[in-house]
């Protein structure tokens, strides 16, 4: 009797334990989920050459038919009272893409008044599915004398080689020579009067 009363006794541990280990590993796989479901990725801004180097960066990914990713990176140009004109500016956009702008060759456009800051922008969006990048700048309207320069990169579509296409208002690509190609860098040199938008496509 002694022993089959110590055989119950055992049994009885050995289902507190395994229930004690099952409420244990459903608490972890919990918190593990919830930990999982609250985590953020910060996306870290680079930094900016030349002056105005204030930069912002935001990056939105979405999942739909075209599988488009968008980037932008933005540069502030600042009015000098000494030279009574705009500052000049470089930045870099995470694409490997640049701009350029040498001091007193910014007019801004008519909406915003003469020596008040200006913030340019520029925007890529990605299409994963249709091997393309689209450059967009803002804001509309600036005019650049001497000319600003633009380093357009295609590195982001794993290509050896690209070619370079500007957008017309009616979405139609039109093809664009670029003033220099870097193709170590993977990336178009293009000298520009005013904003445009500009695609980078695979090359045939």
């Amino acid at each position: 009797m002694l022993y089959l009363k110590t055989i119950q006794e055992k049994g009885n541990i050995m289902k507190l334990l395994i229930r004690l280990l099952f409420s244990v590993c459903m608490s972890l796989s919990f918190i593990f989920l919830m930990s999982a479901c609250t985590q953020e990725t910060p996306v870290q801004p680079i930094q900016a050459a030349g002056d105005g180097g204030d930069l912002s960066i935001q990056k939105r990914s979405a999942t739909d038919i075209n599988i488009v990713t968008i980037q932008s990176a933005s540069g502030t140009v600042y009015f000098k009272e000494s030279l009574n004109n705009y500052a000049g500016i470089g930045f870099g956009h995470p694409s490997g893409s640049s701009f350029i702008l040498q001091p007193e060759s910014l007019t801004p456009p008519d909406e915003i008044p003469w020596g008040d800051t200006v913030t340019i922008t520029m925007t890529v969006e990605k299409d994963l599915q249709n091997g393309t990048l689209i450059y967009t700048f803002e804001p509309s309207g600036c005019l650049f004398e001497p000319a600003a320069t633009l380093w357009i990169s295609w590195s982001d579509l794993g290509a050896e080689t690209a070619n370079l296409y500007l957008i017309e208002k009616n979405n139609r690509f039109v093809p664009e020579t670029p003033d220099e190609i870097d193709y170590e860098g993977k990336k178009f040199k293009v000298l520009i009067g005013h904003f445009s938008r500009y695609a980078v496509a695979y090359s045939n």
